[in-house]
């Protein structure tokens, strides 16, 4: 099972946990699908989108058939996902702190 992930806001965490739904953060809302990453491309995000010093959530998910790979940042592919997430596609989260 390869997993793919979400680097969350916790805030946006909360929301999910909530709703059981995510329909993405507002770069998400606005490019059409939801922004995923690999594993090894998880540093990377975090370097590029998430400079500021907050918690943030690193949820790994189940969903490696449902995505689409496109190319992305350095022409490398990254997983883009082009509906809502659910909460049964979480294996698991865990807290982030720089």
């Amino acid at each position: 099972m390869e997993l793919i992930y979400k680097v969350l806001h916790l805030n946006e965490w909360m929301r999910f946990c909530v709703a059981k739904t995510f329909r993405g953060s507002e770069l998400d809302q606005r490019d059409g699908f939801i922004h995923l990453s690999a594993g090894h491309q998880v540093t990377g995000t975090l370097e590029k989108y998430f400079p500021q010093n907050e918690p943030l959530i690193l949820v790994a998910l189940n969903i490696a058939n449902s995505v689409k790979w496109e190319s992305s940042r350095n022409n490398d592919k990254f997983p883009h996902l082009y509906r809502d997430l659910k909460i049964s596609d979480v294996q698991w989260a865990v807290v982030l702190e720089k």
